[in-house]
């Protein structure tokens, strides 16, 4: 994977939790043992969102991606936060970055509906509802960076 370095990383808002995420034993085994009707823990919020990321992102993967996105969902449980990818930590927080290197607007739903696999980001993207400001392929790196599977 290649990614983007950004010197400063210090103009990024504090994050909520800056510690490396634990990494799951076996995250292939656990993403395809993952029921896809998973009503009980759709996320309804963005803290409910950071949380579910927080869970699900894979560590394991290769540390030289840095990288800072900007989700801004709109609609009921809506909000805007950023994540930063660093190596094998992510850390994040709810509003604006000053420089994020992908930012998404969509709507609430769409986003929690993608994160437990109702919906296929690239199916939305072609319906048009998601925008996607920035790099493409980093855009793309985000669902790798976390465990789910993909409705087809």
């Amino acid at each position: 994977m290649t990614g983007v370095a950004r010197a400063g990383a210090s103009i990024l808002p504090a994050p909520i939790d800056a510690s490396p995420v634990e990494p799951i034993a076996n995250p292939n085994e656990m993403a395809m043992s993952r029921p896809l009707d998973v009503a009980a823990r759709v996320p309804r919020s963005v803290p409910d969102a950071l949380g579910w990321l927080r869970a699900h992102f894979r560590s394991d993967l290769p540390t030289d991606l840095q990288v800072t996105y900007q989700v801004d969902l709109r609609g009921e449980g809506g909000g805007i936060f950023w994540a930063r990818v660093d190596g094998g930590r992510l850390s994040f927080g709810e509003g604006r970055t000053p420089r994020p290197d992908v930012a998404y607007q969509m709507d609430a739903g769409d986003f929690y509906a993608i994160l437990v696999a109702r919906e296929n980001p690239e199916l939305l993207y072609l319906e048009d509802r998601i925008r996607i400001e920035g790099s493409m392929s980093l855009a793309l790196e985000l669902r790798v960076l976390f465990l789910t599977r993909v409705a087809s």
